[in-house]
């Protein structure tokens, strides 16, 4: 249970780390609502890193490889 805890956060890291290197200009031009509704998914969704990464990918638009 650590072990799936401990991949998921890893998955969430790398995620996030991606989507800033791959979205930089795009991040700094998002409205305040859409990084309030980000900032909501973080937090109901930090132990399911593969749904996170899609909900921000559809809230966004931005194409997010695995």
């Amino acid at each position: 249970e650590i072990s799936d805890r401990d991949k998921a956060i890893k998955e969430y890291m790398l995620t996030m780390k991606n989507i800033e290197i791959d979205h930089e200009k795009d991040i700094e031009n998002l409205d305040e609502q859409t990084k309030k509704r980000i900032s909501k998914l973080l937090k109901d969704n930090k132990d399911d890193p593969e749904s996170l990464t899609e909900k921000i990918s559809d809230i966004t638009g931005f194409k997010i490889h695995k």
